[in-house]
């Protein structure tokens, strides 16, 4: 019976890269088939002759992560392919193994696989947000799946159903349902673009939209009860205040526009800012309320308020983990 093993050769010239091969040995006959895949050679445990998965989640982590359940799923397929054969009872030879696996592989997208590239793609972009909403819709989706990748081939709108009713068994909101089908089509309809064979009416019968829910407001004897409350014995509690109440006072600004606002952008008594979000340009009066939070703490960078407080690169870090 033929044997499949994974195996890493050191790239020529390159002692810390090497490729990743599948290896078929049939009657004494051995075989090559390359994966596409080059990894350091920290990525690779000799001994267990599997991929390493790193410690740190940066972009190299959702590449490697792809990298092993790819290759997997290859052996997988290589080993479906050996039993066949093998059941048919009939000779076959090292080449027909080959063959039948280009066969198969050809044509095949996996979508696990596309997801997590799409998604590196756009961290490399730094389409930061985006990146981060279609991870979180993917690891769900991955779990619906019980880890059991699938090409686009054979992804259907009935999966896509199946995944909806997934979401709303585990108590998810028709919004946050819906959040995560916009997310997923996203990336499907850039895999279509693509040339994959994507289903033309793949979320035709989920929900996409979103409704309209009910505003909520605190009164304005509420407001001034929070703006006074004394919290200097907990530090960390009113600077939590005291970014609410600069949102408050620049009607409603979002957090992450608060966190990239810089001191350049008041001028004349005016504040200018634009979006993030949209880029959609805006102004509001400077008051004095703003003016009395922001030199209550001060910043040593070109940031306004004391959210990203390093210009050592990883702002967008300091914005997510504040």
């Amino acid at each position: 019976m033929a044997s499949i093993k994974l195996k890493f050769k050191v790239l020529s010239g390159k002692s810390e890269k090497g490729s990743l091969y599948y290896q078929i040995i049939h009657q004494r006959k051995v075989k090559w088939i390359k994966t596409g895949y080059v990894l350091y050679t920290w990525e690779w445990d000799e001994k267990k002759e599997s991929v390493v998965i790193p410690a740190s989640c940066d972009d190299r982590f959702l590449q490697i992560i792809s990298a092993k359940e790819d290759v997997e799923h290859g052996i997988e397929t290589i080993s479906a392919i050996i039993n066949d054969l093998e059941l048919a009872r009939h000779p076959y030879s090292v080449d027909d193994v080959v063959m039948a696996f280009n066969r198969t592989s050809k044509g095949e997208s996996s979508v696990f696989n596309y997801c997590r590239n799409h998604i590196v793609r756009m961290k490399q972009l730094g389409r930061l947000s985006t990146a981060n909403n279609h991870n979180s819709a993917l690891v769900r989706f991955i779990n619906f799946r019980g880890h059991k990748d699938l090409s686009f081939s054979v992804l259907s709108p009935e999966i896509i159903e199946d995944f909806e009713a997934y979401l709303k068994a585990r108590g998810n909101i028709r919004n946050t349902v819906s959040f995560y089908m916009r997310s997923l089509r996203s990336m499907f309809n850039k895999a279509a673009e693509c040339g994959m064979p994507v289903h033309p009416k793949l979320f035709g019968h989920v929900y996409t939209g979103v409704d309209t829910t009910v505003k909520r407001a605190i009164s304005a004897g509420d407001m001034k009860k929070i703006a006074r409350l004394d919290l200097s014995g907990n530090p960390m509690l009113q600077k939590a205040r005291d970014l609410f109440m600069f949102s408050f006072f620049t009607c409603g600004m979002a957090f992450v526009d608060m966190a990239y606002l810089c001191k350049n952008d008041i001028s004349g008594g005016m504040l200018y800012y634009r979006r993030r979000k949209s880029g959609s340009p805006i102004i509001i009066k400077w008051e004095k309320e703003m003016q009395e939070i922001v030199d209550m703490y001060g910043n040593s960078t070109k940031y306004l308020l004391p959210i990203i407080t390093d210009e050592s690169g990883d702002e967008h870090r300091q914005y997510k983990t504040h």
